[in-house]
């Protein structure tokens, strides 16, 4: 098997080295951030709806397919992969969710490319399918993520078409296999928890859509939903305008969630930085008109992660050892 690899490999890039890559020509944008100018040469290839780059992509492409076409053994190691991948009959994803006293996951057959919901009642339960996204007019769907209630007689879960990671939020009955009539779009990062009568859910909303506007994942919104009434009633929660005072930026990502004992609700505001940025309120505040947000952690603080366990908060921080090192490191 590592000889038949180490061929592979060796052939691939012996071919690319000799052949010739379709013309991505430079054409320059400036832009200046922070008193320093950035030449952008490839801005052009964003504008994923022009010709010319539509032409480009697909160009690339058919070169792509021609050098991976002309690899000695390829195809051979292709089907060596296959026989070893139908050994395992299904894979079961991380993401196991136990509420009410069913077991929550999404199990993906050898020949199949998505994963269908399931449940099961008690570890010895019998296996019930819950939803296969199936092709629709050609359109391939797939699950994102998926969150049961606290009872475990219901479930949210998030469904995108064609690659996009952007889902359309659905709820069902768990028992009845039933949807709820309302659907919440669009929502990249799904829901983030129930309420304790799990007569509702808070999820993160986004502006928009299109990955292609700066603006889609600006001012993002942690919402509230009750179940069987109009998604245009859902209550605000946390986000940069309702709560000018709290400073939060519109790249900031908001999210809301409670916690493991239902006492508090914490509101979090998410991005690429480690850092956490994370304020607290008591839970029945959450329908409240205006929560009473207060700080637990600033950035400066540099938590990365903390779990709480009543009025108890236990953190994980470098605050102090900037380089990441422990005490005891050298």
């Amino acid at each position: 098997m590592k000889k038949a690899l180490s061929l592979f490999i060796a052939t691939f890039f012996c071919g690319a080295l000799h052949a010739q890559a379709p013309a991505s020509p430079k054409k320059p944008v400036n832009d200046t951030y922070f008193g320093l100018q950035v030449t952008d040469n490839y801005r052009w290839l964003e504008d994923t709806k022009d010709t010319v780059v539509k032409t480009w992509f697909k160009a690339q492409a058919d070169y792509t397919n021609a050098q991976l076409g002309n690899i000695s053994g390829r195809d051979s190691l292709i089907k060596t992969f296959q026989y070893y991948n139908s050994l395992k009959p299904y894979s079961i994803g991380s993401n196991i969710i136990k509420k009410g006293g069913r077991f929550f996951y999404k199990k993906t057959l050898a020949t199949e490319n998505v994963g269908k919901l399931y449940y099961r009642t008690g570890e010895n339960g019998n296996e019930v399918l819950l939803y296969d996204p199936v092709p629709v007019d050609g359109k391939a769907y797939s699950i994102n993520y998926y969150l049961p209630s606290e009872d475990g007689k219901k479930i949210a879960f998030g469904i995108s078409v064609s690659g996009s990671e952007t889902s359309t939020i659905y709820i069902m009955n768990v028992d009845t296999k039933k949807l709820y009539p309302e659907k919440i779009f669009p929502s990249w990062f799904g829901v983030s928890s129930w309420t304790p009568d799990s007569k509702g859910f808070v999820y993160t909303v986004q502006n928009s859509s299109d990955i292609t506007s700066m603006s889609s994942m600006t001012d993002t919104r942690s919402m509230y939903h009750q179940l069987g009434t109009a998604t245009s009633t859902d209550k605000l929660l946390f986000s940069r305008i309702k709560y000018p005072k709290l400073s939060i930026k519109p790249e900031d990502l908001c999210f809301v969630f409670y916690s493991e004992d239902m006492q508090y609700i914490f509101g979090y505001l998410g991005g690429v930085d480690r850092d956490m940025n994370c304020f607290y309120a008591p839970a029945a505040d959450l329908l409240k008109p205006v929560i009473s947000w207060k700080r637990l952690f600033k950035k400066d603080d540099h938590v990365t992660n903390f779990f709480n366990h009543g009025d108890d908060i236990y953190m994980l921080t470098y605050a102090g050892h900037l380089n990441l090192r422990s005490p005891n490191q050298t």
